[in-house]
């Protein structure tokens, strides 16, 4: 099977730095690209409750979502720039991540996700389902 393209689910932490480089390295073997889609929620999914609180909570969640998203992308771009295989970005802060995911892998050749560690502290939210959503939806090896 010839690979040509890697979609690569990541998120802002170190989890997520290790699986964009993982990814790398499979693509390098096979003289592929590998594409990184920022596959996180708002952290307004992890804490539904201050949306009753008259919102006071949500520009605070939108603030960190939104350094979360340039924290990823910007770590992403310096890779980018390194030696390897070309490594594009791929985000949507405007709709689901399950929906991007979907659409990103129907055109991949290979899918690279993991569970999210539960234990890693990050702020934005990765859905606890995406990889068996993704793997569902996608028509590709995950």
């Amino acid at each position: 099977m010839s690979i040509a393209h890697v979609l690569v689910a990541i998120d802002a932490s170190p989890f997520g730095i290790e699986l964009r480089r993982y990814a790398r390295q499979v693509a390098a073997a096979q003289h592929a690209s590998v594409t990184a889609v920022y596959a996180v929620a708002s952290a307004l999914m992890a804490t539904p409750g201050l949306a009753l609180d008259g919102g006071m909570g949500i520009a605070s969640l939108a603030e960190i979502d939104e350094q979360e998203l340039q924290r990823a992308r910007d770590a992403v771009a310096q890779e980018a720039r390194t030696e390897g295989p070309a490594l594009h970005w791929l985000s949507d802060t405007g709709g689901p991540c399950y929906r991007l995911m979907q659409r990103a892998s129907w055109t991949a050749d290979l899918v690279v996700m993991a569970q999210h560690d539960t234990r890693q502290a990050t702020a934005g939210w990765v859905p606890p389902d995406l990889v068996e959503t993704t793997a569902l939806d996608a028509g590709r090896p995950v």
